[in-house]
C-alpha cells in the first residue's frame, strides 16, 4: 500500500512538473501522430481527388518505372524532363491505338530535332539511336532520318529503355493528345 501511494505521488509530480525535454519529445510525438491521423482521414481524399495510380503493363516499358501517380487535371505547363501521359496514335504495330502510355519530354516547342544516320539529337544533345527499331522492322537506321523544329503545339517524347517506341519513329506528340503529367513512383 505504501508503494502505491509513492507511485501516485511521483505520477502527480510528473504530471504537474514535467521534464521540459521529455515534454518536448512527447509533444513532437503527439504532433506526428495527429499529422498521420489527419493524412489518413483527409489526405487520402485529397490524393484521390488529384491523382490516380497508373501501372505500366508492358513487360518492356519505355521508362525504368512501373507505377506512376498521374495528375487528374490536364497538364498546363509542359517542360523538359516532365513525364507525360497520352493516348497512343500512329504507333501500331508496336502499340494499339488508344493505349495509354507515359514518356519523357525531351523536346518542347521551338527545339531543334535531328535524326542523322540513325542518331537522335535534340538541340545538339545526343539522346539515342534508331538501331533497335531498325533491327525490329528490318530497315536501315537512317530510315527515320529527319530534321525539324518543334511547332507551338508539339512535344518530342522519349523512352530511356533500349526498346522504346517513341517520337524517334513516329514523330512529335500534339498538346491536345497529352492527358496529364505523370510522376514516377517506382
Amino acid at each position: 500500500m505504501a508503494q502505491t501511494s509513492i507511485d501516485r505521488a511521483r505520477l502527480w509530480h510528473w504530471i504537474l512538473h514535467p521534464d521540459p525535454q521529455l515534454l518536448r519529445r512527447r509533444l513532437i510525438g503527439l504532433i506526428i501522430v495527429m499529422t498521420m491521423v489527419n493524412l489518413t482521414m483527409f489526405g487520402t481524399n485529397w490524393l484521390d481527388r488529384n491523382y490516380r495510380l497508373f501501372y505500366e503493363k508492358y513487360t518492356e516499358g519505355c521508362l525504368p518505372y512501373s507505377f506512376y501517380a498521374v495528375e487528374r487535371r490536364p497538364a498546363i505547363v509542359i517542360q523538359h524532363g516532365d513525364v507525360v501521359m497520352f493516348t497512343a496514335h500512329r504507333m501500331e504495330p508496336v502499340l494499339p491505338d488508344g493505349s495509354r502510355i507515359g514518356k519523357l519530354v525531351i523536346g518542347v516547342p521551338g527545339d531543334q530535332v535531328n535524326v542523322t544516320h540513325g542518331r537522335l539529337y535534340v538541340n545538339g544533345r545526343y539522346w539515342g539511336s534508331t538501331k533497335l527499331g531498325a533491327q525490329k522492322f528490318a530497315k536501315l537506321p537512317s530510315s527515320w532520318d529527319k530534321s525539324y523544329v518543334l511547332k507551338q503545339d508539339e512535344f518530342f517524347v522519349f523512352g530511356s529503355e533500349p526498346r522504346s517506341w517513341d517520337s524517334r519513329f513516329w514523330g512529335p506528340v500534339k498538346r491536345d493528345e497529352i492527358i496529364a503529367l505523370a510522376h514516377p513512383l517506382f
